[in-house]
């Protein structure tokens, strides 16, 4: 599957990590849905008991709900993936077919320069989300830095940015606090990151698909067609007219599907999504 290795590979690995990659056993899949969302159900249920547990003014609750919303936005963005496995198969297949179908030169390169924008565009958002997370949390672990290199006569304190409660002391088990925030943080954003670069994938794809099956039919008259013999000259034009129509209308097929696959999932993630900016911006 040379297409695949060359420019799904880091979603190959990454979808494998989250249990996302659809051709993995599904026993394998269960054991990974069952983690994760172990994780993310905690992240929910732990960030909700301070609400419960300690008095709360406005600002505090919206602090909070904001951060539960994005937590839900992760939830849904993850199984609107999962349950929709056979999907992303799918979509695997259809662009693997394209490549298969359109041997032309110059459709393997628009292909390929479209492929390639969204690629490098992956691997970069995963790198700032890596980095970007372990920054945040370097910054948390600041007050025990400055304990060790230099110490005050109490120790600093140390807090989360995002609020817990495991009913346990949060100074002397602040490092349980922050691994659990650093494990939903990263699993949460890298899930978002490669979800929404893989359905950028299938529309920088669709784009150039398009622009091929255009640079077909605007190719089928031109003045070296109409100097070829009648015979070959409507052979050529048949066939081009035929495999630019039927490449719209499959690529027309496959987003319909890819659309009437996630609407369910990303109408409510939409939502919570806005509620969250909302108390953002409210803050």
């Amino acid at each position: 599957m040379v297409f695949g290795e060359r420019y799904f590979n880091i979603h190959r690995i990454m979808f494998t990590i989250l249990g996302l990659w659809p051709y993995q056993k599904q026993k394998i899949l269960r054991i990974q849905a069952v983690f994760f969302s172990s994780v993310f159900f905690s992240l929910v249920c732990f960030q909700l008991t301070p609400l419960v547990t300690t008095a709360c003014d406005v600002e505090c609750i919206i602090k909070k709900v904001s951060y539960i919303c994005i937590t839900s936005v992760y939830i849904l963005n993850y199984y609107s993936f999962y349950f929709n496995a056979r999907t992303i198969k799918q979509s695997l297949e259809h662009m693997q077919l394209d490549w298969k179908m359109l041997e032309n030169k110059n459709a393997m390169k628009i292909l390929e320069e479209y492929i390639y924008e969204a690629h490098l565009f992956t691997l970069i958002v995963l790198i700032l989300v890596i980095s970007g997370v372990s920054v945040f949390i370097i910054f948390e672990c600041i007050p025990v830095f400055l304990d060790v290199f230099l110490p005050l006569n109490e120790s600093r304190l140390r807090k989360t940015e995002i609020s817990f409660e495991y009913f346990l002391d949060d100074q002397q088990y602040f490092f349980l606090y922050v691994i659990h925030e650093f494990i939903g943080l990263l699993i949460g954003l890298s899930s978002m990151s490669i979800t929404g670069s893989y359905l950028l994938v299938i529309a920088t794809h669709t784009c150039a698909v398009y622009k091929v099956a255009s640079n077909l039919m605007q190719g089928t008259v031109t003045e070296h067609v109409l100097q070829i013999p009648t015979p070959q000259r409507m052979y050529f034009m048949y066939n081009n007219i035929r495999l630019s129509v039927h490449i719209h209308r499959r690529n027309m097929k496959f987003i319909d599907g890819i659309l009437l696959s996630l609407q369910f999932w990303y109408f409510p993630l939409v939502i919570i999504g806005v509620v969250s900016l909302s108390c953002v911006f409210f803050r």
